[in-house]
């Protein structure tokens, strides 16, 4: 037979295996990074805040073309990447030397309202959007930095830089 012994052993793991176990509970979001609550009817995730993102590069192709890999990341009040949809301007800028003012060398408006466009810039993996935007060679001075303005269908706002490495 078992004895003693075995019966507390079996009776150890029988119960170990019956255990209840609880898992942390996520972080409740920062609702100071959303001032204006959600209200009812309104969609909960919808972006807070946007960047472009550091994948953002210039790229040659094997034709000598150039053009921008722009992307550009929503994430909504508790800080998850999320999908937009609203007015999005890109602009590309020439950083101004000491004094100069801002000269704009390139313009482009998605419009993120049309769904259909909005999926296909979308990139699931990074799960930021994806613009390949075609620039001038002889117009593109160093250094050169992308402004994004978004607004939702709601008018609200965001804005976002990045100074792009032009080698």
């Amino acid at each position: 037979m078992i004895g003693r012994v075995g019966m507390v052993f079996l009776a150890a793991a029988i119960a170990s295996g019956c255990a209840r176990t609880t898992t942390p509970r996520p972080a409740e979001p920062d609702l100071a990074l959303q001032p204006d609550r959600i209200q009812p009817g309104e969609w909960p995730f919808r972006p807070a805040s946007m960047r472009v993102h550091p994948l953002t590069r210039l790229v040659e192709e094997t034709d000598g073309s150039l053009f921008v890999e722009l992307r550009i990341e929503f994430s909504d009040a508790w800080g998850h990447a999320t999908k937009a949809v609203g007015r999005l301007i890109l602009d590309l800028y020439a950083t101004p030397a000491t004094g100069s003012s801002f000269e704009v060398l390139a313009r482009w408006q998605p419009d993120l309202a049309d769904l259909e466009l909005n999926e296909r810039h979308f990139d699931d993996l990074t799960t930021t959007y994806l613009f390949k935007l075609g620039v001038d060679r002889e117009t593109l001075r160093p250094p050169v930095e992308v402004v994004a303005f978004f607004t939702d269908m709601h008018d609200r706002e965001l804005e976002a830089s990045y100074r792009v490495r032009v080698e």
